[in-house]
């Protein structure tokens, strides 16, 4: 795990992935539940944005993590595009970082579901 020391830092989306993975839309409510993602993953890089590369495998599992600090609080709008199931979390993150002494980011932190689709839509296919 790399840890940002300051906001200059904290460019671009990290894209890990996992592969060979069998995804059964039944067996987790949740992606992140998914055990998969208590292993390292098989692959890492940083991309510019959140446009992840299309048509590279099947049966496969990434996920993308950035930071995204909006100028002023109200109401924002998110969209997906995926290939059979995705998610959207936002996890709000103190002047400390994502992660306190003794407690993992996912367990200390206020994580909120903001999307959840369970199918698939063209490459920046925004309106299904």
């Amino acid at each position: 795990m790399s840890v940002v020391e300051f906001i200059g830092q904290a460019r671009g989306v990290l894209r890990e992935v996992w592969y060979k993975v069998n995804m059964d839309l039944n067996r987790v409510a949740t992606i992140r539940q998914h055990p998969v993602f208590k292993t390292p993953p098989q692959s890492q890089m940083k991309l510019r944005d959140f446009d992840a590369p299309v048509d590279v495998g099947n049966n496969y599992v990434q996920r993308l993590t950035s930071y995204l600090q909006v100028p002023d609080s109200g109401n924002y709008t998110f969209y997906v595009s995926c290939d059979d199931w995705c998610e959207l979390w936002k996890y709000d993150v103190d002047e400390y970082g994502t992660e306190s002494r003794n407690t993992k980011a996912e367990e200390s932190l206020t994580k909120q579901l903001i999307i959840a689709f369970k199918s698939w839509t063209g490459h920046l296919q925004w309106n299904k």
